[in-house]
Parts: structure tokens; C-alpha cells; sequence
């Protein structure tokens, strides 16, 4: 057994930490590796995935943590993307701001419209977030990256980290989460 091995498991045991808080909000439906399933259908999202992305470093690695969900969305003439943006100085503060990156859609002047989503997003101040349509599967993408659930690992000194998220962060991840795929919803669905 390798030393990747071993922190491997600290990982994975770290990812068990993380998403605990919200089991019983989001039963678990599966866990297997890296990525865990719950399930969001009381909110509009049926499987989000939580999930560690690993980057390797020089001398360590970082287990990137992402929300992930996928919705059946309405058929548009190209793919779409959306990113969450901060914008501002320290002095001034950072604002959030959704940018349309490709595509043509209303969906980010709705979310930039939304004061409550807006608000959630300055009080989480998320590493990054991405709103994705695919014209070839016909459906939208989330991706969440929140400032909490990242696994470090440095090798000298030997030293691990992971923060669990907060009880107010669990509350604004999963109305983020919610009031996201209320808006894709709302641009319509399959009949």
C-alpha cells in the first residue's frame, strides 16, 4: 500500500464529513469512490452528486469539492454556458454577478435579478460556479464549488486539512442549489 493510497482514504474520509451534514436534508442514495449521490428531488434537482475532483501538486495533492446536478431543459439552438463572477475591491467589497459566456438565453439576467440568490451568493463566496446547457444531450448542467470541502494534503511537513461546512452553509448550498434549478425549470422542460 502506496502513500497516494492511504491519503486516498483520508480523503475519502474527509468527503464522509463533509457531506454528513446534509444527509438529513439529502438521503444518501450511492457513495462509491470520490463521489457521493444524494438525492435533491424534494428541491427540483433529483441526483446532485458531491464529489472530489483530484489536482496533484508538487509535494502534495488537493481534492477539489464540487455540488454537481443535471436537468432535462428545452431545446435551444446552441450551447449555453454561465458563470458566477465576483466583481469589486476589497475596499468596496465583492459583488456576485451571473455571466453569459456562450449561447444566447435570459437565464443569467434572471439570476442577476435574483436578490436572494445574490445575497446567497455573497455569503458563501463560491470558488466557482458554472451553469451549462449541451444542445447534443439537451440538458443543463450544475457545477458548485463552495469555499468548504476541499481536502489538502502537503507531504513536508506532513500536514491535511478539510473544513466541514457550517450549519448556515449546508441551509445556503442547498437553497442555491434549489433556487437554480427552479429557474432552469421555469425556462421549460420536455413535454
Amino acid at each position: 500500500m502506496g502513500i497516494y493510497s492511504l491519503v486516498d482514504k483520508r480523503a475519502s474520509r474527509a468527503l464522509d464529513q463533509i457531506v454528513q451534514p446534509f444527509e438529513s436534508i439529502l438521503p444518501i442514495v450511492s457513495q462509491e469512490g470520490r463521489t457521493v449521490v444524494l438525492d435533491g428531488s424534494r428541491y427540483g434537482f433529483p441526483h446532485v452528486k458531491a464529489y472530489h475532483k483530484l489536482v496533484n501538486k508538487w509535494m502534495g495533492r488537493i481534492y477539489l469539492y464540487t455540488w454537481e446536478y443535471t436537468l432535462p431543459g428545452i431545446s435551444h439552438e446552441s450551447d449555453i454556458g454561465i458563470k458566477l463572477q465576483y466583481r469589486g475591491s476589497m475596499r468596496t467589497g465583492s459583488k456576485p454577478s451571473f455571466s453569459l459566456i456562450t449561447g444566447d438565453t435570459t437565464l443569467d439576467q434572471m439570476l442577476n435579478q435574483d436578490e436572494a440568490l445574490l445575497k446567497l451568493c455573497s455569503q458563501m463566496d463560491f470558488q466557482r460556479m458554472e451553469i451549462q446547457y449541451k444542445k447534443s444531450t439537451n440538458e443543463w448542467n450544475v457545477q458548485i464549488a463552495p469555499n468548504y470541502g476541499d481536502f489538502m494534503w502537503v507531504l513536508i511537513p506532513p500536514v491535511s486539512y478539510s473544513r466541514k461546512p457550517n450549519a448556515d452553509e449546508v441551509n445556503n448550498t442547498i437553497q442555491t442549489l434549489r433556487i437554480i434549478a427552479e429557474y432552469i425549470q421555469t425556462m421549460g422542460s420536455p413535454q
